[in-house]
């Protein structure tokens, strides 16, 4: 068991509905509840991965088919801002074309 101050967790199965002031039938609606969340989660993070795996595949390789990667922009300029959203720095850093 691992205990916080803000909550407790308890491995599934330990916890009992009178252990934490619930009936029998509530404590089974949130775990399914969570069960579902859960769930979706899950399939939420697998969509995510899949989609980081195609833009580094898509990133990493230079020549596809025998041709060169064709970007759809150009990096011209940066600009940082350093500091809160009152007040702050800003910085820039430019391409410099004729170079």
């Amino acid at each position: 068991m691992v205990s916080g101050s803000e909550f407790e967790f308890r491995e599934p199965g330990t916890v009992s509905a009178a252990s934490v002031g619930l009936s029998q039938k509530d404590l089974y609606m949130s775990s399914m509840a969570l069960t579902k969340i859960a769930e979706g989660n899950t399939k939420e993070i697998k969509r995510i991965e899949e989609k980081i795996r195609e833009l580094e595949n898509y990133m990493t390789v230079p020549k596809q088919e025998g041709k060169t990667q064709e970007w759809p922009y150009y990096l011209h300029a940066i600009m940082i801002h350093d500091g809160c959203a009152e007040s702050g720095h800003y910085y820039s850093f430019i391409f410099d074309t004729a170079n």
